[in-house]
This record gives C-alpha cells, structure tokens and sequence, in this order.
C-alpha cells in the first residue's frame, strides 16, 4: 500500500504547480478563518467539511492555494492506496490490484489540483467498503456475528463520516454498502442479518449525526434549502449540463473538427457509458453465479449494482465527479474480471481490446490536463509572490499572470491591510460562474455572504439586495468584476432561457447599484478594479 500511495503521489503531484483552479473551498475557508460559519456567514450549497478541513491547513500551513493542492494530492493517492488494499480483499492478484490502483490515479490527474468535497469523500467510501467486505466474510465464511457487527459498525462509520464532505455521494454509497451486506449474507443463507445491519446504520449515524447537528444550530437558516432542496429541484435548471449521448457519436462520426476533436468526442462518449455496460455485466454474473461467489466479490458486486445508478442519475444533473466515482468502479470490475480470467486466447484477446479501449477513454481528459500542463511548463511563468501572495509560484499563461497579477497591485494600492473586498461578475443577472479563489490569490477577504456565485441564487434580486447591504454596512471601497470575455448576445441568450425555467432570476439590480455607486480604477485583463465614488 505504501508503495501505491508513494506512486499515486507522484503522478498527482506532479500537476500541482500547474494553473490557477476555481477553488470555493479556499473562499470558504478564509471565512471560516475570519471566525465565520458555513451557511450563516457565507453560501455555500456543499457539505461543510472540506470548508473546515482547508481552513485547517490554511490556518496550520499558511493560506496558499498550493497548501489544498497538495492536501487534495495526499488525499487522492490514499485513496488509490485503499482501492489497491480492496481489490486485494477481492482476491485480485497483486499485479492487476496495482495496475488498477495506478490507473484509478491517472483518471484522478489534473492540472491545478485544489482540495474539493471529493478527495475526503472516495478516503471514506473505500475504507467504508473494505468494512463492509470484512464483514461479509465474517458472517459468511467465519460464522462470527460478533466481528461481523463490529465491522458494520465500522464500515457505517466510515461512510457517515464522508456526510461531512459530499451528502449526496455518502448517502448513495451507504445505500449501496448496507445492500452489499444484506445481499451477500442473503444469498449465502444467512437470513438473520437484523444486527448487523442494525450496526452498519448505527455507525453512519454516529459519524454523519454530528455535523447534522452543528449545522442546525450554527447554519442560517436556510441551510436545509441550500443543502438539499436548491440541488434537487432548482439546481438543474439553473445550470444544465449536457450528458453524451447519440447526437454526440453521431457528431464524432461526423469528423467534425478533425479526426483528433472525433476521436476525442466517441472517447468521452464511451466513458460516460460504459458503467451502463459494467452494471449489465454484473446483473449477469450476479443473477448467474451469485450463490456461487466468494462473499467479499458478491458484497461489492450487490454494492455496485445500487451505487452505479445512483451515480448515473446524479451525473445527468451535474457530471461533475460522478464520472469519477463509476470509472472507480468499472476499474475494479476491470480487475477483477483479469484476475479471473478463463478461458482461450479469442476471449483473452477480447478482453484485452476491450481494456486498451477504456484505458484510452478514461484517458482522454487526463491527457488534455497533461497538455495544459506540458504547455504551460514551456510557455507559462510563475506568478509573482510579491503581487499575489496567496498563489506564489504556481504557473499560469503570460497573459494571465499579467491580468492577476496587474489586478492584485491595482487593488493592493486602494486598499488597506486586510480590508475586505467584493469579486463579482460583470453580468451579475446572467452569472455562469465566477472566480472565488481570487479572495485567497490576493490575499484579502470577501465582504459578503457570496463568494461563489451561483445562477439561481445570485441573479435574484433579493440575494443581490443583500450583498449590497453587506457592501454598504462593511464599507467596502473596492471591488473587483470579471468581465469573462463572451459577447454581450450570449449573456443576454443566458438570461432569457434561464428566466423562462426560473422565474425570479435575471436581476439586473445589483449592476446597475454598481454602476451608480462605483467607477473604474483600471482594467488588467478580463478583470476591473472599481473605486467607490
């Protein structure tokens, strides 16, 4: 395990010098710093953990951005250490356990990595599903209730713990963690499973119960609406993602863009697909051999049965890191499926054709991180400490270190020491998404409740009421807006079609506030400085 997580660190480290990531976490956490809390003293529509977790390492470590990268890193190659350790359970050999564990790494590689909800999260689920394995095997195969309820206790804790970083994802893979285990006992004939799954709720709840808890009594209260009903029913509409479907094989097959851009598409297509093809597979081999199964396979293989659709729904309202939580999956499946592999060389040699397509597919964004990467270490420069403190010695293009770095003097020369400031968009009533890490870039913090600006929260009038009110009662002198570059006939097509399925959205009050009560002290870049008049 060692070895795997010293690999997995370096292969994820090595993109950590590379660009600038959009970071709400980082925002957050300087609030919490400034002795704020999560929902009351800013909005914020994740779990609160990773808020708190960077606050730490910030506080521990100073506040760069390099310090949640790294976090993020460690994070990453522990869970790909944990996979490794699973797919040993599993009684995948050595070699594939670590070839998986490996490639788990690689689909995790990006340039400009930041500590997000996910990294704490998939340290969790695989800890919580090496539990559940545990048990398994002690119910089935060692006949010991005892050390089978003692392991549900621990795999429910593990998960309930990943409740304090990402709601959603602990909820589906507690779901699937407690089918795992009932089903495996199940169909090995050991109905009477009542305490040990008794156990397994018991210590999610233990471990999720608390955060529940302080964020009722410390949270504003619209926490419940920012955590679960903003997701679930206004989320999606305010900001639709595209998942691949037809249109975009057909589009690939059209050669649109070059062979390159083609092969690029039916790539991405492919990955978003091919857990639909994993989870066939395993219906089959689970309704066909089911009985016959070792228990630890037929624990993680009921388990991912019910987490694959859960992930497949979540990612057609945001792709986000859904994609990641089933290509972990489909990789397992993967090893597995080499580690028992029978028969000839016609389905060795299938399986092989099949693994080196997946291998490019899961590779394909990957590799256009790797680019940046590649690209900016030859024609990128590193960003002055001097100018922006809070990103010292990350690289980014020429240009846009000219632009932040310009910024960061414009507003440095206007402001006092840790006066507070305000970075908003151009475009407040057609907002897309904004540029929260700038708060810890420039050193400063924010002014108002919004860091993050999010379509159907900020482009409403009340909410931009309330950020001027916070402007006007923190005096605030300076603030910074993000002009992002589109023609004005986009923000306005943005607007329109929001305003048709959110009704309320699209103020454009807080601009034209703006306009009335600031003017221009220069532009670098895509991003103006504004004085107060």
């Amino acid at each position: 395990m060692v070895t795997i997580a010293a690999a997995s660190a370096l292969l994820l480290g090595a993109g950590v010098p590379f660009g600038i990531p959009f970071s709400a976490g980082s925002a957050g956490a300087l609030a919490i710093l400034d002795g704020g809390w999560p929902y009351r003293d800013f909005w914020t529509l994740y779990a609160p953990g990773h808020f708190w977790l960077t606050a730490a390492l910030f506080a521990a470590f100073g506040t760069e951005l390099v310090v949640a990268a790294i976090a993020a890193v460690v994070l990453e190659a522990a869970a790909c250490a944990l996979c490794f350790r699973l797919l040993r359970k599993l009684a995948v050999s050595r070699g594939f356990a670590a070839v998986a564990a490996l490639v788990f790494a690689g689909v995790l590689f990006k340039a400009g990595p930041t500590l997000s909800t996910y990294a704490p999260v998939i340290v969790c689920a695989i800890a919580g599903w090496m539990r559940v394995v545990d048990a398994a095997v002690a119910r089935v195969q060692l006949a010991d209730s005892s050390n089978a309820r003692r392991d549900a206790f621990f795999g429910g804790a593990w998960i309930g713990a990943a409740a304090w970083f990402k709601h959603d994802v602990a909820g589906y893979v507690a779901i699937a963690g407690l089918a795992g285990l009932l089903g495996s006992w199940f169909l090995r004939g050991k109905r009477r499973g009542t305490s040990g799954a008794l156990a397994f709720v018991i210590g999610a709840a233990a471990s999720a119960l608390p955060v529940v808890v302080l964020v009722a009594f410390t949270g504003d209260r619209d926490a419940w609406e920012d955590l679960v009903v903003f997701p679930l029913t206004q989320f999606p509409l305010a900001r639709p993602e595209h998942y691949p479907g037809w249109s975009d094989v057909v589009a690939a097959a059209g050669g649109d863009g070059g062979m390159a851009a083609s092969v690029s598409k039916f790539l991405r297509w492919l990955r978003h697909w091919v857990p639909v093809a994993t989870w066939c597979a395993l219906l089959v081999v689970v309704v066909r051999h089911g009985r016959a199964m070792p228990e630890t396979r037929l624990a993680m293989a009921i388990a991912a049965l019910v987490a694959l659709p859960c992930f497949f729904m979540a990612a057609h309202v945001q792709i986000n890191t859904h994609i990641l939580s089933m290509s972990a999956i489909t990789i397992g499946a993967v090893a597995v499926a080499w580690s028992r592999r029978r028969g000839g060389l016609g389905k060795n040699l299938g399986l092989g054709l099949g693994s080196v397509v997946l291998l490019a597919a899961w590779a394909e964004e990957p590799a256009r991180s790797l680019s940046r990467a590649v690209d900016l270490a030859r024609h990128g420069r590193r960003l002055d400490a001097r100018d922006v403190p809070g990103a010292a010695g990350l690289l980014v293009a020429s240009r846009d270190a000219e632009e932040i770095e310009g910024a960061a003097r414009r507003v440095r020369e206007l402001t006092s020491p840790g006066e507070p400031i305000y970075v908003g968009v151009a475009r407040h009533d057609a907002v897309v998404i904004s540029r929260p890490e700038l708060y810890a870039v420039f050193g400063l913090s924010n002014a108002t409740r919004y860091a993050e600006l999010h379509p159907g929260v900020v482009d409403r009038e009340e909410v931009q009421r309330e950020i001027a009110s916070d402007l006007d009662r923190r005096g605030v002198r300076v603030i910074v807006l993000w002009h992002v570059g589109w023609p004005q006939a986009r923000f306005d097509e943005i607007r329109a079609r929001r305003q048709e399925v959110l009704p309320g959205t699209g103020s454009t009050w807080l601009d034209r506030w703006i306009a009335e009560r600031f003017e221009s002290a220069g532009k670098s870049g895509e991003l103006e400085v504004l004085l107060r008049r």
